[in-house]
């Protein structure tokens, strides 16, 4: 984690955000195959949301339906 944890001595309040390609490359490292284009449709469905709003309605839609078989996956974007 080293950079993160240097920003974060230097600035103590700073957010770090991980950019949305390695959020969603971590997110299905996991997922098998058959399940991929699926998940990542739903996730696209957040990452593209135009407001906070619709990407936590989504978030909650991506819960209802995968959080049975890939609960990791939305507690990682909460």
């Amino acid at each position: 984690k080293g950079f993160p944890d240097a920003i974060n001595t230097a600035f103590p309040e700073t957010q770090i955000q991980l950019c949305i390609v390695h959020m969603v490359r971590n997110s299905v490292k996991y997922v098998p195959w058959k399940d991929y284009k699926a998940v990542t449709t739903d996730l696209k469905k957040i990452y593209q949301s135009a407001t906070e709003d619709e990407a936590l309605l989504a978030l909650e839609h991506f819960s209802d339906r995968w959080d049975s078989k890939y609960p990791q996956i939305s507690r990682s974007w909460t």
